[in-house]
């Protein structure tokens, strides 16, 4: 008795998903202008003129 054995042939058809999902996150960056007040020191030299009047 010949046994003809019949092996099926399944193709899996693998559907190929494209999914681009694109999210572009717009983060605004607050840049704080920090205005250092720099104190101009004026220092007054006070010029001592001692006038050595020899007689």
């Amino acid at each position: 008795e010949s046994t003809t054995s019949t092996t099926e042939s399944t193709t899996s058809t693998t559907e190929s998903t494209t999914s681009t999902t694109t999210t572009t996150e717009s983060t605004t960056t607050t840049t704080e202008s920090t205005t250092s007040t720099t104190e101009s020191t004026t220092s007054t030299t006070e010029s001592t003129t001692s006038t050595t009047t020899t007689t």
